[in-house]
């Protein structure tokens, strides 16, 4: 069952409150209320990482008693009951059934960290910004449980999951973050990630959805590819 609204937004604000001033809290605690109505407009960033990025990677020290790999459909019932998770069971199968991939990351069986991976297009809120060629992929959705937040472990399934998916012959990466999600825009940086566009995400009555592009950023071009 999806957790309550209550603890959600518990977590939410403290999770959004890491290193954020304090009206990146309230535009991100608006954007989301506002968005309840009916009416969601979020600014995002497009990233772009992975082994090939300009800066190399820096392999974490995330410790020991860590096991590291893909998920299937077993596992569907352990995501969907974690604490300010709000995707049910059906939900995650329908993902699964898409094609997507879970890498996620466990300790003594249990799933502490995930992230997913998209190998047809980089999308927001199951709206599509472009698709995929055959060396990309589009990484979405990464989460820690609360109790394992702080042990550099969000970097350190990122970097695996660039290493799985170079085994696939995907070597260029693609992620959005919302602004002002600064615990997820820091541990990209660490491996290198650099900021291609600055883009808008706009949603009305969870029906008719559309994105536009503000702005794009000057990357090194050996690794900007074409986004069609």
């Amino acid at each position: 069952m999806p957790d309550s609204l209550l603890r959600r937004s518990r977590l939410r604000i403290r999770y959004y409150k890491l290193g954020v001033p304090w009206y990146g809290v309230v535009l991100r605690i608006l954007i989301d209320n506002v968005s309840k109505l009916g009416l969601r407009i979020e600014p995002y960033h497009l990233f772009l990482e992975g082994l090939g990025s300009p800066r190399a990677p820096i392999v974490p020290a995330a410790g020991v008693g860590y096991e590291i790999g893909f998920l299937d459909t077993a596992d569907i019932r352990e995501i969907a009951r974690m604490p300010g998770r709000n995707l049910s069971e059906e939900d995650l199968l329908s993902r699964f059934q898409k094609g997507l991939l879970c890498l996620g990351v466990k300790q003594s069986g249990a799933i502490v960290a995930f992230t997913w991976c998209n190998l047809d297009e980089c999308a927001i809120e199951k709206h599509r910004l472009f698709s995929l060629r055959a060396d990309e992929a589009s990484l979405f959705d990464a989460y820690t449980i609360e109790s394992f937040r702080g042990r550099e472990l969000a970097p350190y399934m990122r970097y695996r999951c660039y290493e799985e998916l170079a085994k696939l012959g995907r070597h260029r990466c693609y992620s959005v973050t919302v602004v002002f999600n600064t615990p997820a825009v820091r541990f990209k940086r660490k491996l290198g990630a650099q900021v291609l566009e600055l883009g808008v995400f706009v949603e009305v009555l969870r029906r008719w959805r559309f994105h536009a592009r503000l702005n794009r950023y000057r990357v090194q071009a050996t690794q900007v590819a074409t986004l069609t």
